[in-house]
């Protein structure tokens, strides 16, 4: 009976992690890679680390909607600094977003069609590939990045 219980847990853990494909692959549009919700004057635009590389910004803040500590940091983020920092979801889940943090207007998300729909190895190919490395694992939200330069730098986040 445990050993029936502890599979359900962790097959259902699995399944949480891998998000659903539909035909027109991570929901962007053709033109330019923006997602726009019909409710709101927010924008979702679906990017990978090479692109990041190309933008201007101070940091980079890596988050899932699932996660409490990215949830607190997000309720406490001001408008205001939005120039200094990009918010970069592993997940299309624009509904919660767009209800649960209406004055933030631009979200990031990266992209399934570069590194696949399963959570868990989105975050490692994406922070492998923003930090330039190949022997660099981050497996796990939230995760904020600093850009020295033209370096880009993992900052070690502390939780209450």
């Amino acid at each position: 009976m445990r050993s029936i219980i502890l599979f359900l847990l962790f097959a259902g853990c699995g399944s949480v992690m891998i998000l659903p494909r539909n035909n027109n692959d991570d929901l962007f549009n053709k033109n330019g890679h923006l997602l726009t919700s019909s409710n709101s004057n927010q924008y979702f635009v679906e990017i990978t680390a090479s692109e990041i590389h190309n933008l201007k910004f101070d940091e980079i803040y890596l988050f899932a909607n699932w996660c409490p500590h990215c949830i607190v940091f997000l309720s406490e983020f001001h408008q205001d600094n939005l120039h200094k920092i990009l918010l970069v979801s592993t997940n299309y889940d624009i509904p919660y977003l767009n209800k649960h943090f209406p004055d933030i207007d631009t979200f990031y998300i990266l992209s399934n069609s570069k590194y696949g729909s399963v959570e868990s190895d989105k975050i490692i190919s994406f922070t492998t590939e923003l930090l330039n490395t190949s022997n660099y694992i981050v497996d796990g939200v939230p995760q904020r990045f600093k850009r020295v330069g033209d370096s880009i730098y993992r900052v070690t986040l502390e939780h209450p």
